[in-house]
């Protein structure tokens, strides 16, 4: 949730930056060019920008029927993500998701963010578990949320399941299945 609040933040911002006055929009500048950047445009048809795995990935890796929120691959400012809600509603409330890839620049603190989750969730010092993906790659495996991100060629990529609506005897430990859509993601 930390990480689509500023989405949220730099997307409405853009649009009440690009909603002034013709004229303050003509002085500061302002174009929807520079403001596309930060309102979750589409990968390009050039195929310049990365792809979204399918939901059948999702189904193989984590074994329930997804639907897709995001129609794609979404590009805002230097981070690109897409994202998957489980298809029943029902069953699985609340179920969803999240891919994420941004600059290698952010993962000291996104790791430093995953230790201090998997400590807060199991009560004692604890470091999420490596997992051979890309360059430091981690996950963890909390009674809400499974995680697991690794960097490779300057991008910090990531995959977040979050199922805190659902019993985990329910859900079942869908870790090994979110590293398997982290390699995905990466390319590997």
């Amino acid at each position: 949730m930390r990480r689509i609040i500023p989405v949220a933040v730099l997307a409405h911002a853009a649009l009440f930056i690009a909603c002034g006055s013709k004229s303050e929009n003509a002085e500061s500048g302002q174009t929807a060019s520079a403001v596309a950047a930060y309102t979750g445009t589409p990968a390009s048809n050039g195929g310049s920008g990365p792809s979204c795995p399918t939901a059948a990935d999702v189904k193989d890796a984590l074994g329930f029927e997804a639907r897709e929120l995001t129609k794609g691959m979404k590009h805002y400012g230097p981070l690109w993500s897409c994202g998957f809600a489980a298809a029943d509603d029902e069953s699985l409330p609340g179920v969803t998701v999240q891919f994420t890839i941004e600059p290698a620049t952010e993962a000291d603190k996104r790791f430093d963010d995953m230790g201090k989750t998997v400590t807060m969730a199991r009560g004692t010092p604890t470091k999420p578990d490596p997992v051979a993906v890309g360059e430091r790659g981690m996950s963890y495996r909390t009674s809400s949320s499974t995680m697991a991100a690794a960097v490779k060629g300057g991008q910090l990529y990531s995959v977040e399941v979050r199922y805190g609506a659902v019993s985990t005897s329910k859900f079942g430990d869908k870790q090994e299945g979110t590293v398997t859509l982290l390699r995905k993601l990466v390319g590997t």
